[in-house]
């Protein structure tokens, strides 16, 4: 796996992590998640918060309070742009 991205916080307590073929996430509260591009159906990145939705019950939110406004720019540019592509 290429990362092309890794952010975070409360020192390493919590990630996000992704590459052209999926996204990982670590929080206190959910643990760690995988998800495949292809079991992603949306990502949006929106009040300090990123939210993967995947299949009906599905998904995660994660609180980007903490992460560095840098940090929290380069997830959107490269997740909230397209450049994980979920097609």
């Amino acid at each position: 796996m290429i990362i092309y991205g890794y952010l975070c916080k409360d020192k390493i307590q919590e990630f996000i992590a992704w590459d052209s073929s999926k996204i990982i996430v670590r929080d206190i509260a959910e643990g760690e998640k995988i998800f495949p591009k292809e079991s992603i159906d949306n990502i949006i990145i929106s009040n300090n918060h990123l939210t993967i939705k995947s299949g009906a019950a599905g998904g995660v939110i994660l609180d980007l309070s903490g992460y560095e406004a840098a940090d929290i720019q380069k997830l959107e540019d490269q997740l909230g742009s397209g450049s994980l592509s979920l097609s």
